[in-house]
């Protein structure tokens, strides 16, 4: 039986992040800290790859260490600050890549 399945999106603008990848990411950038990393860090490694140029805005933890969502608060303890992704190692990543002037960041804080 040939079932059409209908798409909500445009197949040439989606791509997908293969599991290897994500993987990589967590062992040679991340050095297996937390459970996995953050769909941001993810999208930001994989920018460093694609472009010539990457240009970060309002991303990266707080003055209290809190990383926010654009789309709202997100209510975490202080203690944990960012679930289950190595959230200190990240910011520590970013803020390395700037200083080495591999990414222009523009900090939301």
């Amino acid at each position: 039986m040939n079932v059409k399945m209908k798409s909500y999106f445009n197949p040439e603008q989606v791509m997908i992040l293969s599991p290897a990848f994500m993987n990589y990411v967590h062992l040679n950038w991340l050095g297996r800290k937390g459970q996995y990393p953050s769909t941001g860090f993810l999208t930001l490694i994989f920018s460093i790859y694609m472009c010539d140029e990457v240009s970060v805005f309002g991303f990266g933890a707080d003055s209290k260490g809190m990383w926010n969502h654009y789309f709202g608060e997100v209510h975490l303890s202080l203690r944990k600050k960012t679930g289950n992704h190595p959230g200190p190692v990240e910011a520590e990543k970013i803020n390395e890549l700037f200083k080495r002037k591999k990414i222009n960041l523009y900090r939301g804080w």
